[in-house]
């Protein structure tokens, strides 16, 4: 009887220590799934932030286009504006000379 009794407990404690190794395994591949949904949650998280960086580059570029371009138009009134009022210099003297002798007369 004792040796059935030891081959019982023999048996049990195999039957424990296999349950223990299943467990470990078992606990060991849920640690190692986390750890991989833990990377494609970062990972997407910096796709995301990636691309909202990239989404306000691009924003940011064409505000600097429009920008130059507003600048652009600004000089280009400006030039003409120039121009402008040196052509009408030009296209009648005589008309500052008029203007000039006015502001003589009115001081």
């Amino acid at each position: 009887k004792l040796k059935h009794w030891e081959d019982d407990l023999n048996q049990r404690e195999e039957n424990v220590k296999q349950r223990e190794d299943h467990n470990q395994r078992e606990l060991r591949q849920r640690e190692e799934n986390l750890r991989q949904r833990e990377d494609d949650f970062k990972q997407r998280e910096d796709l995301k932030h990636r691309e909202e960086l990239q989404q306000k580059e691009e924003k940011l570029k064409r505000m600097e286009d429009e920008l130059k371009q507003r600048e652009e138009e600004i000089k280009q009134k400006e030039d003409e504006h120039k121009q402008n009022v040196e052509l009408n210099h030009m296209v009648d003297p005589r008309k500052e000379h008029k203007r000039r002798e006015e502001l003589k007369q009115k001081e």
